[in-house]
């Protein structure tokens, strides 16, 4: 049975790995030559053969040949010359293309789990948002539960094998024509084509977290994994790449906060809940500017005497948009995108600040009680900047 390249005669095969020439005036004399590979030319009635290995780097990857029919053919040297000539173009462009191709699959692939990338995902849905409208789609935004601590714990390599396993996984379940995308870090991306039933949705999903609850084996041991899904359908939450993304991204993370391990749709009520909290973390970086901020002060009462022996500062935002907004609402988005640091620096100065003007008043002996990020104590120049509050509004360290 023949399993050489086009059927070629292995002998012939055999001459150009090693990077040598064939030249063939008569084949049927050919004493290297085995009945059946004569047969072989036979067939074609080729009498003659001369060719010349492909080389790159002295390593052959093909070759390059010329056979006469029906006659006999003295190959000469001239011939030689000119098929190494023709010889050298070939692998030149062999060569070109196939750079070509893998310069186009590390654009288009995830260097370390070899699934299509966010760029590769991002043009496939583009394509076909254009080309079929009317056709529903549904987009999964897949994040491993709590897979920083396998990192911490286990090292970065550990949790790389994890995520080129979890990445072949979760292609076994998935319909014909779905995509999965790495993301980035834990996070992958599913595209589901021509699938609009939420029903066929949930079926498909529940059976990638049955396939990921059998241990992944790593290093010789068992790992258990789970994630937390977000999906987003077109067209009805979002027509564009970036916003289906960020839909399906937005109800992964309410489905984390479900518990994890769990599946949850894009609503309007996200939706809306995105917009705010987009413009609210706009309009922040601007409120200590604004002026916007304000602080209440607490008092702090002795119920056996009444005295008031102390206030506590309370924070709150006072926005000409959204009105008067809790902490619990803006603190968490100040901490997530930094302006924390800004803001707690000025919630302690009008806080010192105030405190002075009550000794000043006569209203001494009275302790402050200040709420502080946990991002400020591990600021540096934070104990420090404290002190500076203290000299500079001259009051007592202890109150």
């Amino acid at each position: 049975e023949e399993k050489n390249p086009a059927e070629f005669p292995s002998f012939c095969l055999s001459q150009l790995r090693a990077k040598k020439k064939i030249n063939f005036l008569d084949i049927e004399s050919q004493v290297f030559l085995s009945k059946k590979e004569k047969d072989f030319f036979a067939k074609r009635n080729i009498q003659s053969a001369f060719a010349v290995p492909l080389l790159d780097n002295e390593h052959a990857v093909g070759f390059l040949g010329v056979h006469i029919i029906h006659r006999r053919k003295a190959w000469k040297e001239d011939d030689t010359q000119t098929l190494r000539i023709f010889a050298n173009l070939f692998v030149t462009a062999i060569l070109k293309i196939e750079n070509e191709k893998h310069i186009e699959y590390m654009a288009y692939h995830d260097a370390l789990t070899g699934l299509p990338n966010r760029i590769y995902f991002n043009h496939l849905v583009g394509s076909e948002i254009k080309n079929r409208r009317k056709h529903p789609f549904a987009i999964l935004f897949i994040d491993l539960d709590s897979f920083k601590n396998i990192n911490d714990s286990k090292g970065h390599e550990y949790g790389d094998k994890v995520l080129i396993q979890t990445g072949q996984r979760l292609k076994k379940d998935l319909p014909f024509a779905s995509i999965v995308s790495r993301f980035g870090g834990d996070e992958f991306l599913i595209f589901l084509p021509g699938i609009g039933s939420t029903e066929r949705i949930e079926a498909i999903v529940k059976k990638m977290m049955k396939t990921l609850s059998a241990p992944i084996k790593v290093k010789g041991e068992s790992l258990f994994i789970t994630f937390s899904c977000g999906i987003a359908l077109f067209p009805k939450d979002g027509k564009t790449v970036n916003t289906l993304i960020k839909h399906a991204d937005t109800a992964m993370y309410a489905a984390k906060a479900r518990g994890k391990n769990c599946y949850s749709f894009c609503t309007p009520e996200l939706k809306k809940g995105i917009a705010t909290q987009s413009s609210l973390q706009q309009q922040l970086f601007t409120a200590v500017e604004k002026d916007e901020l304000i602080l209440y002060y607490q008092p702090q009462v002795d119920v056996v005497t009444g005295r008031i022996f102390g206030v506590e500062a309370l924070l709150h935002w006072a926005n000409e948009n959204f009105g008067i907004i809790s902490p619990s609402v803006f603190i968490p988005i100040s901490e997530q995108n930094g302006i924390i640091i800004s803001i707690g620096n000025w919630v302690l100065r009008k806080s010192c600040e105030q405190l002075h003007k009550w000794n000043k008043a006569g209203f001494t002996n009275l302790s402050m009680a200040i709420n502080v990020s946990g991002r400020q104590f591990v600021e540096n120049g934070f104990v420090s900047y404290i002190a500076s509050l203290v000299k500079e509004f001259d009051l007592d360290p202890s109150c």
